[in-house]
């Protein structure tokens, strides 16, 4: 009987505990998240990403009126680009500044190719698509630092003097 009571006592304390390995618990708010946790986080923006460039891409073959010479052409660059851009971002021997720069040449080439697959109607095209999509970027951005500004504000005390 000595024995059991501690038993029953050790079991009721590990109850919760074995609850909470079958279920994840959400990170406490201002906690960060585990590794497993930020890591499929990544994996699923990865994906969302891969799968939201294969939907602007085949929109923009649609746009465009690519052949389908010209979308096995421009296929073939971007698997060479992205060969090239993570063998730039795997050279270690490069600091972040020069990885920066390769990069920017890298993408400056890339475009130079891509636009030669292009007819120039196709091009015309292709530069006023870019013009709208930048267009809408810097709308997006500008409604961003607003948005950050206002919050910002609203976490300064009132006596405290604004910038």
């Amino acid at each position: 009987m000595k024995l059991l009571l501690p038993l029953a006592g050790l079991a009721l304390l590990a109850t919760p505990a074995l609850r909470a390995g079958n279920e994840p618990a959400p990170a406490p708010t201002g906690q960060p998240a585990s590794h497993e946790e930020m890591r499929d986080r990544t994996v699923d923006h990865m994906l969302e990403q891969r799968e939201r460039r294969q939907e602007m891409g085949e929109r923009m073959a649609k746009e465009l009126g690519l052949t389908a010479d010209q979308k096995t052409k421009m296929k073939g660059l971007l698997r060479q680009q992205r060969t090239a851009a993570e063998a730039i971002m795997d050279d270690e021997a490069l600091s972040r500044d020069q990885r920066r720069a390769k990069l920017r040449e890298l993408g400056q080439n890339n475009e130079a190719q891509r636009r030669a697959v292009l007819t120039p109607e196709q091009q015309k095209k292709a530069d006023e698509m870019r013009a709208r999509a930048r267009e809408k970027f810097e709308h997006r951005r500008e409604r961003m630092r607003q948005h950050r500004g206002r919050d910002r504000d609203s976490d300064r005390d009132d006596d405290r003097p604004r910038d």
